[in-house]
């Protein structure tokens, strides 16, 4: 979205009547979160957001199809009618579609290949579990295997290697047999794949060696590819099961929590390097 793009708020301040705010764009702000994610900042001409504008969509105009795009939701600012010069701060749609193409535009073909990779819970088994197969995420999501909730987390990957980047590995999988733990182990290694079946093969079953593919970080610094974020990989040693997240507080909190070990490349201990849309 470029800067000074003329954009619209549509909005119910302090739960008030809908309220309409007009503005210019000012660029981006980056947070500081190790994401690389950004916000539009956008300054107000005609009207103001209050408290309760929050989520309000910003659209823009599309003259050549005659009518408005929404560009994202107000994440918050410190607009108000005392302060009407401060700037707001919307998320951004476009970096968002990745994660929300199934939802949104459910029969839309992704033009890069990139689908997410949903996480879910289940609490009885103190166990994560990701997948990006429709079919097995409909299973968790109605019941057939129950116990299992979305988290709500969710990072990208490749579903098909004809599209993806130079260098994105098929990612295997395994399944621990119930009887020591049924849990699932995934791996963008083909070297960790391949001493996975061959020191465990009595617990682990080889399911799949590409149930997505993804890039691997360099193996020495850690270090991600650009367009890409990193994806840590934790072990809980209580109960075998990983968690795989892209969740910059997810992973400080993980690090902090008896049980969990860290498993990965370089200092940062990055397992996989995600696109970013």
């Amino acid at each position: 979205m470029p800067a000074f793009a003329v954009g619209t708020g549509i909005h119910h301040p302090n739960g008030d009547l809908k309220k309409w705010s007009q503005g210019t764009t000012q660029g981006y702000r980056y947070l500081d979160d190790g994401t690389g994610a950004s916000l539009v900042q956008m300054r107000w001409d005609q009207g103001v957001t209050e408290d309760g504008s929050s989520g309000a969509g910003l659209f823009t105009f599309f003259a050549p199809g005659g009518y408005y795009e929404l560009r994202g939701g107000l994440f918050g600012g410190d607009s108000s009618c005392s302060t009407p010069g401060e700037p707001d701060y919307y998320s951004r749609l476009d970096q968002a579609l990745p994660y929300l193409r199934q939802y949104l535009t459910p029969n839309a073909a992704s033009p890069g290949g990139v689908v997410p990779v949903v996480e879910f819970y289940n609490a009885g088994l103190g166990h994560y579990f990701i997948s990006t197969n429709p079919a097995e995420i409909n299973d968790l999501d109605t019941g057939v295997h129950r116990g299992w909730e979305r988290t709500g987390l969710r990072f990208l990957a490749y579903s098909d290697p004809a599209l993806a980047p130079a260098g994105t590995m098929p990612v295997c999988r395994f399944y621990m047999r119930p009887e020591v733990g049924d849990s699932h182990f995934y791996s963008a290694s083909p070297q960790e794949c391949a001493e996975t079946a061959a020191r465990f093969g009595d617990s682990w079953i080889y399911e799949s060696p590409n149930v997505f593919y993804i890039q691997l970080p360099d193996a020495r610094t850690g270090a991600c590819a650009a367009g890409t974020r990193p994806v840590w990989r934790f072990l809980n040693t209580y109960n075998t099961n990983h968690r795989y997240t892209a969740e910059v507080l997810v992973r400080d909190d993980l690090r902090l929590t008896p049980g969990w070990r860290a498993e990965g490349y370089g200092p940062d201990a990055v397992i996989m390097c995600s696109p970013e849309r």
